[in-house]
């Protein structure tokens, strides 16, 4: 009895060894194969997105994986080892925008080792970030969200004249953020109290100016137009729909104090007279009217 259960076991444990000795020539025929396909269509291996990120986060080695791409395309930016990315005494980069899984991890795409998502490390080196104030209706209704264009304009008192007019000085600026809020990605409107604009440094001293001495508000573009507009300024007189507005015209009057027509006082009636003489005087003398009474 023992010598069968022994011969039993036997044939296991050959059954088992020639089943693990199958599945390793299997995979690795398969590895082999695989590195014959990458070595004929020239294939490199690159770091991926493993799970979708999103702006902020930080990039660890859970969240990435290895894929295979050709070597005639392969990105700008792109890392060849995971390590590159995580392996840093000041801790992982972060993500700097969306970024779907499956994708390409890209230098653009991160901040430097230890950083972490702020404005200053997507700014092109030739361009500034500078914040205006806006309300509900200078930033158009909350529709302005980051990576949108806009145009800015200002409405102030013109220069001699009591009138108001409105001057676009900036055209076709990114927006960079609204309020904290930095991520391309937004899609639902949001009242901002302040927008940042991407802008050259001339752009910024103007906006610095503007906000000063009138009111900025923004106008939102087509994404596709990036056609520069026709600089004019708008004053009142372009708001009658003729274009000529002239405003109505007030009565010329003029205050004439009324004078009162006096009629003059009725004649006093003669009084009755007595002629009296005097040697060779004659005179006549009135006799009042009361005398005898």
């Amino acid at each position: 009895m023992a010598s069968r259960n022994f011969i039993v076991i036997a044939v296991a444990l050959v059954l088992g060894a020639f089943a693990v000795y199958l599945a390793n020539a299997y995979f690795s025929g398969l590895e082999r194969r695989n590195e014959r396909v990458a070595e004929d269509l020239s294939l490199v291996p690159i770091v991926a997105a493993r799970v979708p990120l999103a702006y902020g986060d930080a990039l660890t080695a859970e969240k990435l994986r290895i894929v295979q791409w050709p070597a005639a395309s392969v990105p700008p930016g792109a890392f060849k080892d995971i390590r590159q990315v995580t392996a840093d005494p000041q801790g992982a980069r972060v993500a700097l925008r969306p970024i779907e899984a499956g994708v390409p991890v890209l230098a653009p795409m991160l901040t430097g080792p230890g950083g972490r998502a702020v404005i200053s490390a997507t700014l092109p080196i030739d361009k500034r970030a500078v914040a205006i104030r806006v309300n509900d209706v200078s930033g158009v209704a909350g529709f302005i969200l980051p990576g949108d264009s806009v145009d800015v304009l200002l409405t102030r008192q013109a220069d001699g004249r009591d009138e108001q007019i409105t001057d676009t000085i900036v055209e076709n600026v990114r927006v960079v953020a609204a309020d904290q809020n930095a991520s391309d990605a937004s899609k639902d409107p949001q009242v901002s109290k302040t927008v940042t604009l991407e802008v050259d440094p001339e752009q910024a001293q103007k906006l610095a100016l503007a906000g000063q001495i009138g009111q900025l508000s923004l106008a939102l573009r087509n994404a596709a137009n990036r056609e520069a507009a026709e600089a004019r300024t708008v004053g009142i007189a372009d708001l009658s729909p003729g274009g000529a507005y002239a405003p109505p015209s007030r009565p010329n009057y003029t205050y004439a104090p009324a004078r009162r027509a006096f009629a003059p006082a009725p004649s006093r009636p003669a009084a009755p007279s007595v002629i009296v003489g005097k040697g060779l005087q004659i005179s006549s003398v009135e006799v009042s009217r009361d005398a005898g009474n």
